[in-house]
């Protein structure tokens, strides 16, 4: 691959039973098995949780080993049940005691925090739970006037006791939820996610938020399986949470499918999210091709390796989010470990990046992916290979076959289409319509007199170049604005990671402008 690799383009093997198809805009061109429904038409947006009726449903069935609800009733006793120590020493824990149906919490004011509020709560001992296989949390209980609010904690916090400020004891919590005070018995749902963890769970708990002293009487709590709300039906509509947003989902079981038939109009596109509730069934993970490039499921997650003389020196890791964009890391090797990069280090002639470094050439504009595409990946028969693994939403016209590949410095190919090459794979995500300020478009799919390279006008003449007033100038490297740009010492291209020139790249564009007339 001329530019950035991937390992995970592979099939996407992790999921559970009842996948969430988060489908947002339109379908390009998914084929139903079933003719006789008409084809819906891709006015953007098209919203497919709202055409069920529209799609032909293969497969899908719930799995007979649900995990089933777990309860604990306070009306008989839960000596598992304890009240927490606050990360405040001066905070006393809750006091606690039983009623005839319910576990009641007392707050006064040995429970003050630091501004004058009380705070307290219970919790119990898991034994490591997966976050990932409950969905919801009910909590039946009755409050008196002085409680404002409470959530569910998740695991130990792990700052040290008499911390200044701390109080909460509980590394994750779920979003609070406003109590009513009254003295009537309500069940509350909280949702687990909401609090940003699903991992393991060791630690089940309530905290109580109170304005003054006052009682908080705990019936029951209730976990409920993930997978509760999608047993009743083979597919349909959930509403489900993204952190704080709320929004229409589609489902199915896995292994299941849903195909629908879309007329799409020049502008359609497929954007698909698709989030996984179990581990022990396989989801096929498939492409969208677009005329643009192409277009993968939210969550999908891309690992680059940077090696040197044998020598694993970097990894970039990089993970699609519906609502971020992506999540980026960068990991540092020494002999065998990696470590975390927070910030760009400097090891020899190398340089890596930060997270925050990525978002530069990952942009919206590009998609957030950049090398993994048909014309870096067209080579030998890998296409053909991973269209016969059904990793495309639909089949591959022919004309994709055909379309041009880029070529690395040393392969074959004219000096233009190595040139060509180079450009797309390091200059392309950011020159291109849409992108930085600039006159020139890199990518390889615009011809070549289009592009804006040769007799390219500049936006801005720079003093420190005297005589350089065109991107390229036929015939003239040192007078071309691009071939000058790679060899700087200062404001160097591409921007990010370089201490050395690439004097391949230098060398293939030297030659090209020299012969150009």
């Amino acid at each position: 691959m001329v530019g950035e690799s991937s390992d995970r383009t592979r099939s996407f093997r992790a999921s559970r039973c009842a996948a969430l198809l988060l489908a947002i805009l339109l379908a390009p061109g998914c084929t139903g098995r079933d003719s006789s429904v008409p084809p819906l038409t891709a006015d953007v947006p098209l919203h497919l949780e709202e055409h069920l009726d529209a799609a032909t449903i293969t497969g899908s069935e719930a799995s007979g080993d649900l995990l089933d609800p777990v309860e604990w009733r306070f009306d008989e006793p839960q000596p598992d049940w304890q009240p927490v120590v606050t990360m405040n020493p001066n905070m006393m824990p809750v006091q606690v005691e039983r009623t005839d149906d319910a576990l009641r919490l007392t707050l006064d004011e040995s429970n003050w925090n630091p501004r004058g509020n009380p705070r307290g709560g219970i919790a119990v001992e898991l034994p490591g739970w997966s976050g990932r296989n409950w969905g919801s949390i009910l909590v039946r209980a009755r409050a008196s006037n002085g409680v404002d609010s409470f959530a569910v904690g998740f695991n130990t916090r792990s700052v040290a006791p008499g911390t200044a400020g701390a109080s909460v004891p509980y590394a994750f919590t779920s979003v609070s939820t406003d109590v009513v005070n009254d003295g009537t018995v309500v069940t509350y749902l909280l949702q687990p996610r909401q609090g940003g963890w699903g991992g393991s769970w060791n630690r089940l708990g309530l905290w109580l938020a109170a304005n003054g002293p006052a009682t908080f009487e705990v019936l029951s709590i209730s976990v409920i399986p993930t997978e509760a709300d999608y047993a009743d039906a083979p597919a349909g509509t959930r509403s489900v949470s993204l952190g704080l947003v709320g929004r229409q989902a589609l489902y199915s079981h896995a292994p299941g499918r849903i195909d629908y038939r879309v007329v799409v109009p020049p502008a359609g596109r497929l954007d698909v999210g698709l989030g996984v509730l179990r581990e022990d069934v396989p989801v096929t993970f498939r492409i969208a091709v677009t005329p643009d490039g192409w277009r993968f499921p939210d969550g999908t997650v891309f690992v680059k390796h940077f090696e040197r003389d044998g020598i694993r020196l970097e990894t970039r890791v990089i993970q699609l989010n519906m609502k971020l964009g992506f999540v980026a890391a960068t990991y540092v090797w020494d002999g065998n470990d990696a470590v975390l990069a927070h910030e760009p280090r400097t090891v020899g002639s190398w340089t890596t990046l930060s997270p925050q470094d990525c978002g530069m050439c990952h942009n919206e504009n590009t998609g957030f992916v950049l090398g993994v595409n048909a014309r870096q990946l067209h080579r030998g028969d890998q296409l053909a290979r991973m269209e016969g693994l059904d990793m495309f939403a639909a089949p591959l016209a022919p004309s994709w076959m055909e379309q041009p590949r880029l070529v690395g410095p040393d392969g074959e190919g004219s000096l233009e289409t190595r040139v060509r090459s180079y450009l797309d794979a390091n200059c392309a995500q950011c020159h291109r319509p849409g992108g930085v300020r600039a006159a020139f478009d890199a990518r390889f799919t615009t011809p070549l007199e289009k592009q804006g390279l040769i007799h390219g006008k500049l936006l801005q003449l720079r003093e420190e170049m005297p005589g350089v007033e065109r991107l390229i100038v036929p015939g003239k490297p040192q007078q071309s604005m691009l071939w000058r740009r790679l060899t700087a010492t200062d404001k160097r291209m591409p921007p990010l990671g370089i201490r050395v020139h690439d004097s391949r790249a230098i060398g293939l564009l030297s030659d090209w402008i020299t012969q150009l007339r």
